[in-house]
């Protein structure tokens, strides 16, 4: 009877086997799918006009040239062999703005000389690279928390990993790696500046503009319902939610507003007017009786103001 019972659990097992490959193939296929139309969504907007699709595509395109660039000096024409450094620092150092390349560059910079010199100096007090890499990554670690390095100072313990693995820890080698590092440095900001420097200004054009339609819906509902006597407790407390959506808003546009302008730092006129920013702001009005847009009259009792559409 056990054999018999073995026997009949086996095909059973079998079959669910079956039907769980089965659900995840078809599971597979249909992120396989949404992923091919996300990427298809994203290129057709990226060729369609200006937007986030487009800088996206751009800001990649332009760290990939860093990288190849970095590569063809570093290693074609100055025969170095640590190549490799200048093509990863210059790929790193594609950021969104021209000053956040800047910055961080010089932060990644100097966690990389920091990494490079401990681990050069590191078996030659321990005597062994298992030793040099125990002395070494913790303290690195921690000085990775210090606030001077930003968000870079991961990389003075991961070159020391480099370093300590491949060997290279001589006085020639630190010389090779500190000198490709700031080579893909200097590349990668120069890339970043010179070759359509991001501008960021989208986000806040929508954000303004979003504030005063918002803005405008509030009033109008709290004017309409005030105005019908038809208000109570669950409408009170929908003007305190919109409220405070407003305030959400309000925090998105001052984020915004401070990202335009580190965008426009470090960035040359001539190279600002290819980017070229929206024009002046125009007031767009709101009538009192209806909280919403109006363009008829300057007798409105309050407008705010939103950029002008390119």
């Amino acid at each position: 009877m056990t054999r018999v019972t073995d026997a009949g659990r086996r095909p059973a097992r079998r079959g669910s086997r079956t039907a769980e490959s089965i659900r995840q193939r078809a599971l597979g296929a249909r992120v396989a799918d949404a992923l091919r139309l996300e990427g298809h969504a994203v290129d057709k907007a990226a060729w369609q006009g200006p937007g986030r699709e487009r800088d996206l595509v751009v800001q990649s395109l332009k760290a990939a040239a860093a990288a190849l660039l970095a590569w063809l000096v570093a290693s074609v024409w100055l025969g170095d062999p640590m190549a490799l450094m200048a093509s990863w620092v210059a790929l790193i150092l594609v950021q969104a703005t021209v000053y956040s390349s800047l910055l961080q560059a010089a932060q990644q910079f100097a966690a990389i000389c920091a990494g490079t010199l401990l681990a050069s100096a590191a078996p030659a007090v321990t005597g062994s690279t298992l030793g040099a890499l125990a002395l070494s990554v913790p303290l690195l670690m921690l000085l990775a928390n210090w606030l001077r390095f930003g968000d870079q100072g991961v990389f003075g313990a991961t070159t020391a990993l480099f370093t300590l693995a491949t060997g290279a820890a001589g006085a020639s080698a630190v010389g090779h790696r500190v000198g490709q590092a700031a080579l893909g440095a200097v590349i990668g900001v120069a890339v970043n500046a010179l070759v359509l420097p991001p501008i960021h200004l989208r986000d806040v054009r929508e954000h303004l503009a979003a504030l005063a339609e918002e803005a405008g819906d509030l009033l109008h509902s709290v004017a309409g319902d005030l105005r019908d006597t038809e208000w109570n407790a669950q409408s009170a407390a929908g003007w305190s939610s919109a409220s405070a959506g407003l305030e959400h808003r309000l925090e998105a546009l001052r984020s915004a507003r401070a990202w335009s302008r580190e965008s426009l730092r470090l960035t040359a006129g001539a190279l600002r007017g290819v980017r070229r920013p929206p024009g002046p702001a125009t007031a767009v009005r709101l009538c009192p009786p209806t909280g919403r847009r109006c363009t008829r009259t300057p007798g409105c009792w309050s407008w705010s103001a939103t950029p002008a559409t390119r």
